[in-house]
């Protein structure tokens, strides 16, 4: 599996439920990264570590790296637990 599918797919789930992405809508303009506002980038990477979901800070953000090891129930996790912790999203 490519990583682009996946990369379009947090986009657009996130885009469409919470609208602090910033990562570049375009296909062009972004690589395998996911970038979202966070009101505490700390507490929501540590939030899902918890759940052993491995993503870094980056300023205000959340940045998530999609790879080619990354499967499609990767992105369904991410997306659950993203809901989870709605409060923590900007």
């Amino acid at each position: 599996m490519s990583q682009a599918p996946s990369v379009a797919r947090v986009g657009l789930a996130v885009r469409s439920e919470f609208p602090i992405l910033v990562t570049p809508r375009e296909s062009a303009g972004r690589g395998p990264l996911v970038c979202v506002r966070s009101r505490d980038v700390g507490a929501l990477v540590a939030a899902l570590a918890a759940e052993r979901i491995v993503v870094s800070a980056r300023e205000d953000k959340l940045r998530v790296a999609l790879h080619l090891y990354n499967v499609e129930a990767d992105v369904d996790v991410l997306l659950e637990a993203l809901t989870r912790n709605r409060a923590l999203l900007a």
